[in-house]
């Protein structure tokens, strides 16, 4: 398991107490810091496992998915727009590939998971001063449209409207890329949320065959 952090030690000189604190050092330091945890958060989401057809993708999928999504969601509060950014970009990478089926094995994630991630992308969504964090949070949305009914059905009905609600508001701007981003989602999500009315109880990933060698 990675871990992500950083702190910012200060040495006090009882020679220097005098001394006025350099803030400009101080503020270079939490910048430094602030790239190493986005820095850190990128490369989680580039070790994160790329195919759903591997035995060992399957146990690292149920053994780190559910931290690394708390993570994602943690990090929307209170940290920099880089830091966000980053930790979208990583949860984008987990909800493209992670099991969602439910033969031969569990889903790797937790109805609980998949909540936080959502309400994780929900937040980006909401950030109205960064257009990098409200891209991201639009990537991420579009990878978990596209996960169909396996996703949709791990969700709730209100939550999932809450995130039209705000991918329609970003249909507002001005920005070339949120404006395309944002339409790509609500087609993801349309094309989701009508697979997951159509078979409400049907978990399994799309195109995989039951009782098929896949996880096996």
């Amino acid at each position: 398991r990675v871990g992500v952090g950083v702190g910012v030690g200060v040495r006090v000189d009882s020679k220097a107490d005098s001394k006025p604190i350099d803030r400009a050092a101080l503020k270079s330091e939490e910048k430094k810091g602030g790239l190493l945890i986005a820095t850190a958060l990128k490369a989680l989401g580039e070790s994160w496992p790329k195919t759903r057809s591997l035995p060992n993708s399957y146990v690292s999928m149920r053994s780190e998915g559910s931290w690394i999504i708390t993570l994602a969601l943690n990090m929307q509060r209170g940290q920099s727009w880089s830091i966000r950014s980053a930790a979208l970009s990583m949860l984008t990478s987990v909800m493209s590939t992670v099991y969602l089926g439910s033969s031969p094995r569990p889903s790797a994630l937790e109805a609980g998971d998949a909540e936080k991630a959502v309400s994780a992308a929900m937040r980006g969504l909401d950030d109205s001063k960064y257009a990098a964090v409200r891209k991201e949070a639009l990537k991420c949305v579009i990878a978990m449209g596209k996960r169909g009914s396996s996703l949709g059905a791990l969700v709730s009905g209100s939550t999932w409207e809450q995130v039209v609600t705000r991918v329609t508001v970003l249909l507002k701007e001005r920005d070339d890329e949120i404006l395309r981003l944002a339409e790509k989602a609500l087609e993801s999500l349309d094309a989701a949320l009508e697979a997951a009315s159509a078979v409400p109880m049907e978990t399994e990933e799309p195109g995989m065959k039951k009782g098929g060698d896949m996880y096996l």
